[in-house]
């Protein structure tokens, strides 16, 4: 067990809420200390804090840093002073904890980059079948506007061309958590568009 493994442990979120005096809730809410916050919008679980607001989340590590504008090593030798802690970790040392911060800083940015991926091709499939449609509807509008007989591809276009436009802004325009739910939500949805994509192409309309 790592140097910043023994503090998360050793202290929760709660415990440090408490004795660094943020006030919270009986649902354990409290006003975010990361943007103006008026009605408590975030979540102290007992080892990581969320904000259902601006997607604030982190360790007690963390919340400490904010609290007081400290470095990782900082806040964690903070913890310890303030909790009487004493780690036994052997890996207590600068550098191996520059080391393991370096590993999540890392991690973390793996993560942008697989969903910034993710959005890039969401968006490059919505807008593709977006156009589609676009050309479905002006050019495969029938001549007697009878429904009944109007062309499949037309009729396509009718059912999905506001909702795909609403996909693109939401993809577009949305906070970073909207469009990391966005992903979440649609993924599959967009694999099928994909599929209708290749499909349609595929038959040399």
């Amino acid at each position: 067990m790592n140097y910043f493994t023994e503090i998360k442990s050793a202290v929760s979120i709660e415990e440090a809420a408490s004795f660094y005096g943020i006030n919270y809730n009986n649902n354990k809410m409290c006003c975010c200390l990361f943007h103006k916050d008026r009605h408590p919008s975030m979540k102290l679980n007992k080892d990581y804090y969320y904000c259902f607001s601006c997607g604030a989340h982190g360790d007690v590590i963390n919340i400490v840093q904010q609290l007081y504008n400290l470095s990782p090593i900082d806040a964690a030798k903070k913890i310890c002073l303030d909790f009487n802690l004493n780690p036994k970790s052997d890996s207590y040392s600068y550098s191996s904890i520059v080391k393991e911060k370096k590993k999540e800083i890392e991690h973390k940015k793996e993560l942008e980059r697989a969903f910034a991926k993710n959005r890039r091709d969401a968006l490059f499939i919505l807008h593709e079948y977006h156009g589609l449609l676009l050309k479905w509807k002006r050019e495969l509008v029938p001549n007697d506007m009878n429904l009944d007989n109007a062309n499949p591809l037309f009729l396509e276009a009718l059912n999905n061309f506001d909702r795909i436009d609403a996909m693109i802004d939401e993809l577009t325009y949305g906070t970073m958590k909207e469009q990391i739910d966005f992903i979440k939500t649609f993924d599959k949805e967009v694999s099928k568009i994909e599929k209708r994509i290749t499909e349609f192409n595929s038959a040399g309309y």
